[in-house]
């Protein structure tokens, strides 16, 4: 069966601009696509299970799976509006991510390619990120934001 019948009958695709299009590159085409994890804990939990598994069976099909462990982001926490997510330090973000890597392989093997975000952005600093970036977003343009404001 197709991978795009596959999953359309596990219900794993609602919304289809191009249904042809995403039919040939599902099925004709070997494609790379991502999936991120957090590293806010030790170990993978069951909330993880179904990106894993609909990671493994688009691997089955022949499409090359990136895990990108958010290990910069974990550093950043998750804050809401009733409560903060307490902050972890650099050496138990890195030790997190290195353990959820781990697991992972246990699952898709070495023919995923397993990235952490933390190494593209160690090295950046405030100074030339501000400088560089921060220029083109006004405090206006910021404020008018649900997430800032």
């Amino acid at each position: 069966m197709s991978l795009y019948k596959t999953l359309q009958q596990r219900d794993m695709i609602k919304d289809v601009s191009d249904e042809l299009l995403a039919t040939s590159l599902l099925d004709n085409e070997k494609t790379t696509f991502y999936c991120g994890f957090d590293p806010t804990g030790q170990s993978l939990t069951v909330g993880h299970l179904v990106q894993i598994v609909r990671m493994k069976l688009l691997q089955s099909y022949g499409h090359h799976p990136i895990v990108l462990i958010g290990g910069a982001t974990g550093l950043i926490g998750d804050p809401k509006q009733t409560s903060e997510r307490k902050l972890l330090t650099l050496e138990a973000s890195l030790e997190n991510a290195s353990k959820i890597e781990k697991q992972l392989k246990h699952f898709l093997g070495e023919n995923a390619t397993y990235v952490n975000n933390y190494d593209w952005v160690k090295n950046i600093d405030m100074i030339g990120f501000l400088r560089d970036y921060g220029k083109q977003f006004s405090i206006n343009y910021m404020l008018a934001k649900d997430t800032v404001s």
